[in-house]
């Protein structure tokens, strides 16, 4: 009795173990060029199961993963943002009274949404608000001259990394607190971009865009700008950046192959692996945190 006891443990030891080796695969939201209009994707982070959630003719990007991966937040190309609820089916329009929206970004944590909100008289103007969903609590987090923009909220929702320009200048990477305190920069830079920063799932780390080197690739940095390195090296675009769940590797788009994909590099040994195939172009890929 007591041998079949020490067996039933062990197999139950065995199987516990197996089970904690089970890894979900992450899932990604991107545009897809979709019969001539950048529509809504969703898709396993192996590329596979690609499912085109969205299909009227309008142009829709920037999608933002909400509620656990039930809902997806995107905006379309005249500036209006809408929530498609996947199970539902349904699309609603959200914040229609506050105009033209561009780069949304929502903190499930703090139940605020990011975006850049341009002057309607001046195209190269434009500066970051945050707000709820109801169209509550509006803030200007920022009211500088020239461009401000990308805004990306951090995991515990108290920061917003953002880009910070004005013409053909410089485009550097800043940070804030969501009210809009403590604002200095994170990268410095004479001339050139550095853009779409994007926080790792710890908030450790920020990946962003930059052409320091004379083509865009993506970077990594510290939360606090130290320690910045080149992820990828290619003459042509690379751009985009978007954190896995682990944090160990990043998703990207590139046009290495003539088209815009999707890419994959590991952060420690830089591997590159094409994600997305085909003849539909890949945008703006956006990875599930769970």
């Amino acid at each position: 009795m007591k041998k079949v006891l020490l067996g039933l443990l062990f197999i139950i030891i065995v199987l516990s173990g197996c089970k904690s080796q089970i890894i979900r695969e992450d899932l990604l939201a991107c545009s897809r060029l979709t019969n001539g209009y950048w529509q809504i994707a969703t898709m396993d982070a192996s590329g596979k199961n690609v499912e085109v959630v969205t299909s009227t003719l309008v142009d829709k990007r920037h999608p933002v993963w909400l509620e656990d991966g039930k809902k997806i937040m995107y905006r379309t190309s005249n500036g209006e943002l809408y929530i498609l609820d996947l199970t539902a089916n349904e699309n609603q329009r959200v914040l229609d009274k506050f105009g033209q929206i561009s780069d949304p970004d929502w903190s499930p944590v703090v139940q605020r949404l990011a975006f850049t909100r341009f002057s309607p008289n001046l195209a190269d103007e434009s500066n970051i608000w945050t707000i709820r969903l109801d169209g509550s609590d509006q803030r200007l987090l920022t009211n500088a001259p020239g461009m401000q923009y990308h805004p990306a909220i951090s995991p515990d929702g108290r920061k917003i990394a953002f880009v910070s320009g004005k013409g053909f200048n410089a485009h550097t990477i800043w940070l804030t607190d969501t009210d809009g305190q403590n604002q200095k920069p994170l990268t410095v830079a004479k001339k050139g971009y550095d853009l779409f920063p994007r926080w790792s799932p710890d908030g450790h780390k920020i990946a962003f865009t930059s052409d320091r080197t004379g083509n865009l690739d993506i970077w990594i940095m510290d939360a606090n700008g130290q320690n910045q390195m080149q992820l990828t090296e290619y003459e042509g675009l690379d751009t985009y950046a978007t954190w896995s769940g682990d944090g160990k590797s990043i998703f990207f788009v590139s046009n290495r192959t003539g088209q815009l994909q999707i890419w994959q590099v590991d952060c420690m040994g830089r591997k590159e692996k094409q994600v997305t195939f085909g003849v539909c172009e890949n945008n703006d890929p956006v990875c599930l945190q769970m």
